[in-house]
Protein backbone atom coordinates (compact mmCIF):
# COMPACT_ATOMS: atom_id res chain seq x y z
CA UNK A 1 0.00 0.00 0.00
CA UNK A 2 1.46 3.39 -0.79
CA UNK A 3 1.03 5.55 2.22
CA UNK A 4 3.30 8.42 1.18
CA UNK A 5 2.52 11.28 -0.92
CA UNK A 6 5.51 11.01 -2.80
CA UNK A 7 4.98 7.65 -3.84
CA UNK A 8 1.42 8.66 -5.32
CA UNK A 9 2.99 11.30 -7.04
CA UNK A 10 5.74 9.42 -8.41
CA UNK A 11 3.37 6.04 -9.57
CA UNK A 12 1.17 9.01 -11.33
CA UNK A 13 4.37 10.25 -12.90
CA UNK A 14 4.63 7.03 -14.69
CA UNK A 15 1.24 6.73 -15.79
CA UNK A 16 1.77 10.06 -17.71
CA UNK A 17 5.11 9.28 -18.94
CA UNK A 18 3.44 5.12 -20.14
CA UNK A 19 0.32 7.18 -21.29
CA UNK A 20 2.66 9.79 -23.82
CA UNK A 21 4.92 7.35 -24.82
CA UNK A 22 1.77 4.96 -26.09
CA UNK A 23 0.47 7.92 -27.98
CA UNK A 24 3.19 9.08 -29.43
CA UNK A 25 4.05 5.36 -30.69
CA UNK A 26 0.50 5.25 -31.81
CA UNK A 27 0.88 8.71 -33.80
CA UNK A 28 4.82 7.66 -34.99
CA UNK A 29 4.68 5.20 -38.36
CA UNK A 30 6.91 2.10 -38.06
CA UNK A 31 10.07 2.48 -39.40
CA UNK A 32 9.95 0.10 -41.84
CA UNK A 33 6.27 2.04 -42.87
CA UNK A 34 8.88 5.14 -42.62
CA UNK A 35 11.59 3.16 -44.79
CA UNK A 36 9.15 2.48 -47.54
CA UNK A 37 7.95 6.31 -48.03
CA UNK A 38 10.94 6.76 -48.38
CA UNK A 39 11.21 4.10 -51.05
CA UNK A 40 8.29 6.04 -53.35
CA UNK A 41 8.12 8.79 -55.82
CA UNK A 42 4.67 10.01 -56.75
CA UNK A 43 3.60 7.70 -54.58
CA UNK A 44 4.99 4.77 -56.26
CA UNK A 45 7.59 2.73 -55.61
CA UNK A 46 10.62 1.23 -57.60
CA UNK A 47 8.97 -1.43 -59.02
CA UNK A 48 6.63 0.46 -60.50
CA UNK A 49 9.15 3.00 -62.25
CA UNK A 50 11.09 0.05 -63.44
CA UNK A 51 8.57 -1.45 -65.73
CA UNK A 52 8.21 1.97 -67.16
CA UNK A 53 11.87 1.98 -68.05
CA UNK A 54 10.23 -0.25 -71.39
CA UNK A 55 8.04 2.39 -72.19
CA UNK A 56 7.37 3.28 -75.95
CA UNK A 57 7.22 7.22 -74.81
CA UNK A 58 10.68 8.80 -74.70
CA UNK A 59 9.18 11.27 -72.21
CA UNK A 60 7.70 8.47 -70.21
CA UNK A 61 10.98 6.45 -70.01
CA UNK A 62 12.69 9.79 -68.61
CA UNK A 63 10.48 10.34 -65.94
CA UNK A 64 10.92 6.32 -64.61
CA UNK A 65 14.54 7.43 -65.07
CA UNK A 66 14.07 10.95 -63.03
CA UNK A 67 12.10 8.60 -60.71
CA UNK A 68 14.29 5.89 -59.46
CA UNK A 69 17.65 8.54 -59.12
CA UNK A 70 15.29 10.58 -56.47
CA UNK A 71 14.35 7.25 -55.05
CA UNK A 72 17.86 6.82 -54.52
CA UNK A 73 19.89 4.07 -53.11
CA UNK A 74 17.08 2.14 -52.19
CA UNK A 75 16.43 1.43 -55.99
CA UNK A 76 19.98 -0.18 -56.50
CA UNK A 77 17.69 -3.28 -58.60
CA UNK A 78 17.42 -1.00 -61.21
CA UNK A 79 21.20 -0.61 -61.82
CA UNK A 80 21.30 -3.51 -64.39
CA UNK A 81 18.05 -2.48 -66.14
CA UNK A 82 19.13 1.16 -66.44
CA UNK A 83 22.73 0.07 -67.93
CA UNK A 84 21.11 -2.16 -70.13
CA UNK A 85 18.66 0.09 -71.26
CA UNK A 86 21.51 2.54 -71.81
CA UNK A 87 23.41 -0.47 -74.25
CA UNK A 88 20.18 -1.17 -75.89
CA UNK A 89 20.22 0.53 -79.47
CA UNK A 90 17.24 1.90 -81.32
CA UNK A 91 17.13 3.42 -84.65
CA UNK A 92 16.58 7.37 -85.54
CA UNK A 93 15.90 7.90 -88.97
CA UNK A 94 14.18 5.95 -91.80
CA UNK A 95 16.87 5.99 -94.30
CA UNK A 96 18.63 2.61 -94.90
CA UNK A 97 22.03 4.01 -92.92
CA UNK A 98 20.21 5.49 -89.78
CA UNK A 99 21.82 6.05 -87.28
CA UNK A 100 21.25 4.65 -83.89
CA UNK A 101 20.81 5.97 -80.15
CA UNK A 102 20.24 4.31 -76.75
CA UNK A 103 17.30 3.32 -75.79
CA UNK A 104 17.72 5.19 -72.22
CA UNK A 105 19.32 8.35 -72.87
CA UNK A 106 22.87 8.21 -71.35
CA UNK A 107 23.13 11.77 -69.41
CA UNK A 108 19.38 10.89 -67.45
CA UNK A 109 21.33 7.20 -66.99
CA UNK A 110 24.06 8.84 -65.44
CA UNK A 111 22.56 11.06 -63.13
CA UNK A 112 20.32 8.82 -61.71
CA UNK A 113 23.39 6.06 -61.18
CA UNK A 114 24.95 8.88 -59.40
CA UNK A 115 22.08 9.23 -56.96
CA UNK A 116 21.80 5.29 -56.88
CA UNK A 117 25.16 4.53 -56.23
CA UNK A 118 27.71 6.95 -57.42
CA UNK A 119 30.32 3.91 -58.07
CA UNK A 120 27.85 2.37 -60.40
CA UNK A 121 28.06 5.68 -63.09
CA UNK A 122 31.14 4.66 -64.24
CA UNK A 123 29.23 1.83 -66.26
CA UNK A 124 28.10 4.86 -68.41
CA UNK A 125 30.65 5.91 -70.83
CA UNK A 126 32.75 9.02 -70.17
CA UNK A 127 31.20 11.19 -73.19
CA UNK A 128 27.94 10.14 -72.15
CA UNK A 129 28.36 11.56 -68.20
CA UNK A 130 30.04 14.62 -69.35
CA UNK A 131 28.32 16.61 -66.79
CA UNK A 132 30.64 15.10 -64.21
CA UNK A 133 33.74 16.44 -65.59
CA UNK A 134 34.96 19.72 -64.70
CA UNK A 135 37.26 22.06 -67.00
CA UNK A 136 39.97 22.32 -63.89
CA UNK A 137 40.33 18.48 -64.64
CA UNK A 138 42.69 19.49 -67.23
CA UNK A 139 46.45 20.63 -66.91
CA UNK A 140 46.18 25.01 -66.59
CA UNK A 141 49.04 24.93 -69.61
CA UNK A 142 46.34 22.79 -71.95
CA UNK A 143 43.64 25.59 -70.93
CA UNK A 144 45.87 28.71 -71.53
CA UNK A 145 46.99 27.35 -74.86
CA UNK A 146 43.56 28.24 -76.22
CA UNK A 147 44.40 31.89 -75.83
CA UNK A 148 48.29 31.44 -77.24
CA UNK A 149 48.41 32.39 -81.05
CA UNK A 150 50.64 29.51 -81.61
CA UNK A 151 47.98 27.39 -83.88
CA UNK A 152 49.47 23.57 -83.31
CA UNK A 153 48.93 24.62 -79.41
CA UNK A 154 45.54 25.34 -79.57
CA UNK A 155 44.74 22.31 -82.01
CA UNK A 156 45.99 20.05 -79.06
CA UNK A 157 44.04 22.39 -76.30
CA UNK A 158 41.06 21.48 -78.57
CA UNK A 159 41.76 18.04 -78.44
CA UNK A 160 42.33 17.50 -75.27
CA UNK A 161 38.57 19.57 -74.79
CA UNK A 162 36.72 17.01 -76.93
CA UNK A 163 37.48 14.19 -74.97
CA UNK A 164 35.13 15.86 -72.05
CA UNK A 165 32.14 17.35 -73.73
CA UNK A 166 30.68 19.27 -76.50
CA UNK A 167 30.47 22.45 -73.95
CA UNK A 168 34.33 23.48 -75.00
CA UNK A 169 33.02 25.54 -77.48
CA UNK A 170 32.76 28.09 -74.45
CA UNK A 171 35.54 28.79 -73.09
CA UNK A 172 37.01 32.00 -73.55
CA UNK A 173 39.74 32.02 -76.61
CA UNK A 174 41.12 34.75 -78.77
CA UNK A 175 39.36 34.93 -82.33
CA UNK A 176 40.13 31.90 -85.32
CA UNK A 177 41.50 33.79 -88.26
CA UNK A 178 40.10 32.28 -91.61
CA UNK A 179 43.58 30.34 -92.56
CA UNK A 180 43.79 28.84 -89.20
CA UNK A 181 39.97 27.99 -89.38
CA UNK A 182 41.10 26.19 -92.96
CA UNK A 183 43.80 24.00 -91.83
CA UNK A 184 41.63 23.05 -89.02
CA UNK A 185 38.85 21.61 -90.75
CA UNK A 186 41.20 19.89 -92.98
CA UNK A 187 42.22 17.84 -89.13
CA UNK A 188 41.93 14.15 -88.98
CA UNK A 189 40.48 14.59 -85.23
CA UNK A 190 36.02 14.92 -86.05
CA UNK A 191 35.80 16.49 -82.85
CA UNK A 192 38.37 19.31 -83.48
CA UNK A 193 36.82 19.73 -87.31
CA UNK A 194 33.03 20.36 -85.34
CA UNK A 195 35.46 22.48 -82.92
CA UNK A 196 35.64 24.69 -85.78
CA UNK A 197 32.62 24.65 -87.68
CA UNK A 198 30.92 25.60 -84.31
CA UNK A 199 33.26 28.87 -84.45
CA UNK A 200 32.08 30.20 -87.69
CA UNK A 201 28.41 29.88 -85.77
CA UNK A 202 29.23 31.72 -82.89
CA UNK A 203 31.79 34.04 -84.12
CA UNK A 204 29.16 36.04 -86.12
CA UNK A 205 31.88 36.96 -89.06
CA UNK A 206 30.67 37.98 -92.57
CA UNK A 207 34.42 36.79 -93.36
CA UNK A 208 32.99 33.11 -92.09
CA UNK A 209 30.84 33.13 -95.30
CA UNK A 210 34.43 32.69 -97.28
CA UNK A 211 34.49 28.87 -95.57
CA UNK A 212 31.34 27.96 -97.50
CA UNK A 213 33.30 25.22 -99.57
CA UNK A 214 35.23 24.12 -96.96
CA UNK A 215 32.10 23.15 -94.54
CA UNK A 216 30.42 21.78 -97.33
CA UNK A 217 33.19 19.89 -98.18
CA UNK A 218 33.81 18.50 -94.25
CA UNK A 219 29.32 17.99 -94.46
CA UNK A 220 30.09 15.42 -97.47
CA UNK A 221 32.88 14.02 -96.42
CA UNK A 222 32.31 13.45 -92.67
CA UNK A 223 30.98 10.22 -90.85
CA UNK A 224 30.40 11.52 -86.99
CA UNK A 225 26.61 12.93 -87.15
CA UNK A 226 27.93 15.37 -85.01
CA UNK A 227 29.90 16.91 -87.74
CA UNK A 228 27.41 17.41 -90.05
CA UNK A 229 24.93 18.61 -87.86
CA UNK A 230 27.45 21.73 -86.65
CA UNK A 231 28.14 22.23 -90.66
CA UNK A 232 24.45 22.40 -91.32
CA UNK A 233 24.02 24.77 -88.28
CA UNK A 234 26.88 27.05 -90.07
CA UNK A 235 24.96 27.09 -93.15
CA UNK A 236 22.08 27.86 -92.22
CA UNK A 237 23.34 31.00 -90.69
CA UNK A 238 24.90 32.05 -94.04
CA UNK A 239 21.48 31.38 -95.94
CA UNK A 240 20.09 33.00 -98.04
CA UNK A 241 23.72 33.35 -100.27
CA UNK A 242 24.10 32.73 -103.82
CA UNK A 243 27.32 30.57 -102.65
CA UNK A 244 25.33 28.02 -100.84
CA UNK A 245 25.01 24.77 -103.17
CA UNK A 246 21.56 24.05 -102.88
CA UNK A 247 21.42 20.31 -104.49
CA UNK A 248 24.37 19.45 -101.40
CA UNK A 249 21.80 21.03 -98.98
CA UNK A 250 18.90 19.20 -100.67
CA UNK A 251 20.58 15.77 -100.77
CA UNK A 252 21.62 16.42 -96.91
CA UNK A 253 17.64 15.57 -96.71
CA UNK A 254 18.60 11.99 -97.11
CA UNK A 255 20.71 12.02 -93.92
CA UNK A 256 20.70 9.10 -91.22
CA UNK A 257 20.58 11.82 -88.96
CA UNK A 258 17.47 13.66 -87.53
CA UNK A 259 19.19 16.59 -86.37
CA UNK A 260 21.32 17.31 -89.42
CA UNK A 261 17.69 16.69 -91.41
CA UNK A 262 16.02 19.21 -89.20
CA UNK A 263 19.10 21.65 -90.11
CA UNK A 264 18.92 20.89 -93.64
CA UNK A 265 15.06 21.82 -93.68
CA UNK A 266 15.86 24.93 -91.80
CA UNK A 267 18.58 25.99 -93.90
CA UNK A 268 16.14 25.44 -97.17
CA UNK A 269 12.82 27.47 -95.38
CA UNK A 270 15.85 30.61 -95.30
CA UNK A 271 17.17 29.79 -99.40
CA UNK A 272 13.45 30.35 -100.20
CA UNK A 273 11.97 30.26 -103.43
CA UNK A 274 15.51 29.44 -105.47
CA UNK A 275 15.35 26.48 -103.85
CA UNK A 276 11.14 25.59 -104.69
CA UNK A 277 12.32 23.62 -108.33
CA UNK A 278 14.40 21.14 -106.63
CA UNK A 279 11.85 20.58 -103.70
CA UNK A 280 9.39 20.08 -106.66
CA UNK A 281 11.36 17.28 -107.72
CA UNK A 282 11.65 15.80 -104.60
CA UNK A 283 8.01 15.54 -103.82
CA UNK A 284 7.54 13.01 -106.62
CA UNK A 285 10.66 11.05 -105.41
CA UNK A 286 9.76 7.28 -104.69
CA UNK A 287 11.41 6.89 -101.18
CA UNK A 288 8.52 8.03 -98.94
CA UNK A 289 10.59 9.86 -96.08
CA UNK A 290 12.95 11.42 -98.88
CA UNK A 291 9.51 13.37 -99.91
CA UNK A 292 8.55 13.71 -96.30
CA UNK A 293 11.83 15.79 -95.61
CA UNK A 294 10.81 17.66 -98.64
CA UNK A 295 7.56 18.63 -97.34
CA UNK A 296 9.21 20.09 -93.97
CA UNK A 297 11.19 22.66 -96.40
CA UNK A 298 8.29 23.78 -98.14
CA UNK A 299 6.38 24.36 -94.92
CA UNK A 300 9.86 26.15 -92.96
CA UNK A 301 9.48 28.36 -96.56
CA UNK A 302 6.04 29.70 -95.60
CA UNK A 303 3.99 31.61 -97.73
CA UNK A 304 6.71 31.76 -100.24
CA UNK A 305 6.29 28.73 -100.78
CA UNK A 306 2.41 29.15 -101.98
CA UNK A 307 2.75 28.06 -105.82
CA UNK A 308 3.27 24.55 -104.47
CA UNK A 309 -0.30 24.30 -102.48
CA UNK A 310 -1.44 22.19 -105.41
CA UNK A 311 1.04 19.91 -105.05
CA UNK A 312 0.58 19.28 -101.61
CA UNK A 313 -2.52 18.94 -101.57
CA UNK A 314 -2.00 15.52 -103.75
CA UNK A 315 0.38 14.35 -100.87
CA UNK A 316 -2.62 14.19 -98.54
CA UNK A 317 -3.44 10.71 -100.11
CA UNK A 318 0.16 9.48 -100.53
CA UNK A 319 0.52 5.73 -99.30
CA UNK A 320 3.23 7.40 -96.33
CA UNK A 321 1.77 8.36 -93.33
CA UNK A 322 4.80 10.57 -92.74
CA UNK A 323 4.49 12.31 -96.21
CA UNK A 324 0.68 13.03 -95.40
CA UNK A 325 1.52 14.05 -92.03
CA UNK A 326 4.49 16.40 -93.74
CA UNK A 327 2.10 17.93 -96.91
CA UNK A 328 -0.88 18.78 -94.08
CA UNK A 329 1.29 21.24 -92.17
CA UNK A 330 3.14 22.13 -95.02
CA UNK A 331 -0.61 23.53 -96.41
CA UNK A 332 -1.54 25.28 -93.10
CA UNK A 333 2.14 26.81 -93.14
CA UNK A 334 2.39 27.69 -97.01
CA UNK A 335 -1.43 28.25 -97.79
CA UNK A 336 -3.36 28.60 -94.55
CA UNK A 337 -5.41 25.34 -95.32
CA UNK A 338 -7.54 23.76 -93.02
CA UNK A 339 -9.74 21.29 -95.35
CA UNK A 340 -8.31 18.06 -95.37
CA UNK A 341 -5.31 18.85 -92.81
CA UNK A 342 -7.49 17.99 -89.73
CA UNK A 343 -7.96 14.93 -90.78
CA UNK A 344 -4.26 14.26 -90.90
CA UNK A 345 -3.63 15.90 -87.91
CA UNK A 346 -6.15 14.11 -85.96
CA UNK A 347 -4.60 10.60 -86.99
CA UNK A 348 -1.16 11.94 -85.70
CA UNK A 349 -2.36 12.13 -82.45
CA UNK A 350 -2.72 8.40 -82.28
CA UNK A 351 0.01 7.31 -84.18
CA UNK A 352 2.06 9.83 -85.63
CA UNK A 353 3.64 13.13 -84.42
CA UNK A 354 1.30 13.99 -81.79
CA UNK A 355 3.18 17.35 -80.84
CA UNK A 356 3.69 18.93 -83.75
CA UNK A 357 0.05 17.59 -85.06
CA UNK A 358 -1.34 19.61 -81.59
CA UNK A 359 0.78 22.68 -82.33
CA UNK A 360 -0.81 23.04 -86.14
CA UNK A 361 -4.14 22.24 -84.25
CA UNK A 362 -3.22 24.99 -81.98
CA UNK A 363 -2.34 27.54 -84.76
CA UNK A 364 -5.84 26.90 -86.53
CA UNK A 365 -7.72 27.68 -83.41
CA UNK A 366 -11.68 27.55 -84.55
CA UNK A 367 -10.59 25.89 -87.80
CA UNK A 368 -9.48 22.95 -85.49
CA UNK A 369 -12.84 22.03 -84.09
CA UNK A 370 -13.15 18.95 -85.90
CA UNK A 371 -10.15 17.37 -84.29
CA UNK A 372 -11.64 17.90 -80.39
CA UNK A 373 -12.60 14.18 -80.52
CA UNK A 374 -9.25 12.79 -81.10
CA UNK A 375 -7.97 15.68 -78.74
CA UNK A 376 -10.20 14.18 -75.95
CA UNK A 377 -9.10 10.78 -76.85
CA UNK A 378 -5.64 11.44 -76.51
CA UNK A 379 -5.78 13.44 -73.03
CA UNK A 380 -7.92 10.24 -71.72
CA UNK A 381 -4.62 7.67 -72.82
CA UNK A 382 -1.44 7.24 -71.11
CA UNK A 383 0.03 10.19 -72.30
CA UNK A 384 3.19 12.31 -70.86
CA UNK A 385 4.56 14.31 -73.55
CA UNK A 386 2.24 16.79 -75.77
CA UNK A 387 -0.23 17.06 -73.17
CA UNK A 388 0.32 20.58 -73.07
CA UNK A 389 0.10 21.32 -76.30
CA UNK A 390 -3.12 19.67 -76.96
CA UNK A 391 -4.65 21.40 -74.04
CA UNK A 392 -3.35 24.71 -75.24
CA UNK A 393 -5.12 23.67 -78.62
CA UNK A 394 -8.54 23.58 -77.20
CA UNK A 395 -8.40 26.35 -75.33
CA UNK A 396 -7.16 28.02 -78.80
CA UNK A 397 -10.92 26.54 -80.10
CA UNK A 398 -12.52 28.16 -77.21
CA UNK A 399 -16.61 27.07 -76.17
CA UNK A 400 -16.96 25.20 -79.06
CA UNK A 401 -14.52 22.48 -77.46
CA UNK A 402 -17.35 21.88 -74.53
CA UNK A 403 -16.59 17.83 -75.16
CA UNK A 404 -13.18 18.12 -73.98
CA UNK A 405 -14.45 19.58 -70.46
CA UNK A 406 -13.96 16.37 -68.67
CA UNK A 407 -10.70 15.54 -69.91
CA UNK A 408 -9.25 18.56 -69.01
CA UNK A 409 -10.62 18.03 -65.29
CA UNK A 410 -8.92 14.77 -65.76
CA UNK A 411 -5.79 16.83 -66.55
CA UNK A 412 -5.79 19.23 -64.01
CA UNK A 413 -6.84 15.98 -60.92
CA UNK A 414 -4.02 14.19 -62.24
CA UNK A 415 -1.85 12.59 -59.61
CA UNK A 416 1.27 10.32 -61.10
CA UNK A 417 1.37 11.94 -64.94
CA UNK A 418 2.20 14.81 -65.02
CA UNK A 419 4.81 15.52 -62.75
CA UNK A 420 5.15 19.06 -63.20
CA UNK A 421 2.23 21.87 -62.79
CA UNK A 422 2.42 23.02 -66.09
CA UNK A 423 -0.32 20.51 -67.91
CA UNK A 424 -2.11 21.83 -64.97
CA UNK A 425 -2.12 24.89 -65.79
CA UNK A 426 -2.47 25.02 -69.39
CA UNK A 427 -5.92 22.43 -68.74
CA UNK A 428 -6.78 25.19 -66.55
CA UNK A 429 -6.55 28.11 -69.20
CA UNK A 430 -7.89 26.41 -71.41
CA UNK A 431 -11.20 25.77 -69.43
CA UNK A 432 -11.24 29.02 -68.93
CA UNK A 433 -11.67 29.88 -72.59
CA UNK A 434 -14.22 26.85 -72.73
CA UNK A 435 -16.21 27.30 -69.95
CA UNK A 436 -15.38 29.99 -67.50
CA UNK A 437 -18.12 29.29 -64.84
CA UNK A 438 -16.62 26.25 -64.00
CA UNK A 439 -13.65 26.90 -63.32
CA UNK A 440 -14.09 27.95 -59.80
CA UNK A 441 -16.41 24.73 -58.52
CA UNK A 442 -13.87 22.64 -59.92
CA UNK A 443 -10.88 24.33 -58.72
CA UNK A 444 -12.79 23.71 -54.77
CA UNK A 445 -13.70 20.36 -55.29
CA UNK A 446 -9.21 19.90 -56.02
CA UNK A 447 -8.45 21.95 -53.04
CA UNK A 448 -10.25 18.58 -51.41
CA UNK A 449 -8.43 16.36 -53.34
CA UNK A 450 -6.42 13.54 -51.04
CA UNK A 451 -3.28 13.71 -52.55
CA UNK A 452 -1.21 16.87 -51.53
CA UNK A 453 0.26 18.11 -54.37
CA UNK A 454 -3.16 18.14 -56.55
CA UNK A 455 -4.34 20.14 -53.28
CA UNK A 456 -1.60 22.68 -53.22
CA UNK A 457 -1.79 23.66 -56.64
CA UNK A 458 -5.30 23.92 -57.08
CA UNK A 459 -4.87 26.56 -53.94
CA UNK A 460 -2.35 28.25 -55.73
CA UNK A 461 -4.79 28.38 -58.56
CA UNK A 462 -7.33 29.53 -56.94
CA UNK A 463 -5.41 32.27 -54.88
CA UNK A 464 -5.01 33.36 -58.67
CA UNK A 465 -8.18 33.34 -60.13
CA UNK A 466 -10.78 34.03 -57.09
CA UNK A 467 -8.73 35.28 -54.12
CA UNK A 468 -11.97 35.99 -51.82
CA UNK A 469 -12.76 32.29 -52.17
CA UNK A 470 -9.06 30.79 -51.54
CA UNK A 471 -9.05 33.57 -48.29
CA UNK A 472 -11.82 32.42 -46.62
CA UNK A 473 -10.64 28.47 -47.10
CA UNK A 474 -7.54 29.46 -45.56
CA UNK A 475 -9.49 31.14 -42.42
CA UNK A 476 -11.39 27.13 -42.63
Amino acid sequence: MLAHPKQWFAVLLLSALATVVGWYSWKRPPADVAQQSARTYLGKPATFWMSKLEHEDLSYRLLAIRALGNIGPEAKAAIPYLVAGHKKKIGIGNFDTADEVPFLPGYAVAKALRKIDPESARLIPADMNASTYDLEQFDAQELEEINVTNSEARLRAYEALAKVSFDRGRVNREPLGIDEITNALDHGNEEIRASMIRHCVNGNNPEFRKLIPSIVGVLKASKSHQTRWECMLALEQFAPDDALPIPDVIDTLKDSSDFVRNAAVKTLGKIGPAAIPRLREILHHPHGPFRAEGTHALAAMGLVAKEMVPELRELLNDQDPGVRSGAAVALWKVGRESKGVVLVLSEDLQTGNHTQAARILGEMGPEAVAAIPAMVKFLEGDHYGSVWEVTQALGAIGPPAKLAVPALIKVMGSRVVYVDVYPRTDALRALQKIQPEIVVPTLLKLVEDPHGQVQNWAFNALRWIDPQSAAKLKKE
